[in-house]
């Protein structure tokens, strides 16, 4: 669940509704995204990041180990200059992250050594529509997916004993990076599991949150 503020509309946390504690939260008020309760997709509640100043950081340690399964319901504003995150990760040169660039959707993975890869899904799956948008690292397998459209990397010199739980991680923006790297849209849902999940599940969950937003 969110806590807001009524008269803002600004978010200051972001609950985890799975009893997990991996809730994100943002203490500084004008770095806070708005809720509004309507206009999102299928007219449900959305999160508005500004794409300059807002975004969440876990309130704890990245929960995730060495393979993991995202989702995310996300619509970016169309830019060809924006890079904006919607989730990040970075210790040293262990990096993670799903995002779009100039409105292209993205995600790179690196272990310890910098070994890993960058994945694009391309032009034709652009992110200023809504979207539901899957990331999947299993074993030195990366898969991107883009509503029913569904992509992969392999690195073979990827080490599947890397772990992604040593710091923090954000929603809405690479810390430290320039200011293209905010994330300008709207997000609805983020779901991680701490496991790459097999197709079955994952169509599953992709069923669901497609009922609930409508999105395709």
């Amino acid at each position: 669940g969110l806590t807001f503020s009524i008269p803002t509309k600004r978010i200051s946390a972001w609950e985890d509704q799975s009893s997990n504690n991996n809730s994100v939260s943002q203490s500084t008020k004008n770095n806070r995204p708005l809720r509004y309760t309507y206009d999102g997709a299928n007219d449900k509640t959305r999160i508005e990041f500004n794409g300059t100043t807002d975004y969440f950081i876990s309130n704890g340690l990245c929960p995730i180990t060495t393979e993991f399964t995202m989702f995310f319901v996300v619509k970016v504003e169309s830019d060809i200059t924006e890079r904006g995150k919607y989730f990040y990760y970075l210790n040293g040169n262990t990096e993670l992250f799903i995002g779009s660039d100039r409105n292209q959707l993205v995600g790179t993975f690196s272990d310890s050594n910098g070994d890993g890869e960058t994945l694009s899904l391309g032009a034709s799956y652009n992110t200023s529509s809504y979207h539901i948008a899957v990331a999947k690292l299993k074993e030195k397998t990366f898969t991107l997916q883009y509503n029913d459209h569904s992509d992969s990397i392999t690195e073979s010199a990827y080490d599947t004993t890397n772990t992604f739980n040593t710091t923090e991680y954000t929603i809405g923006y690479k810390i430290g990076a320039a200011a293209s790297f905010y994330l300008d849209g709207d997000m609805q849902e983020f779901i991680v599991y701490n496991s790459g999940l097999d197709d079955f599940n994952i169509s599953k969950i992709k069923n669901y949150l497609n009922k609930k937003y409508n999105i395709y």
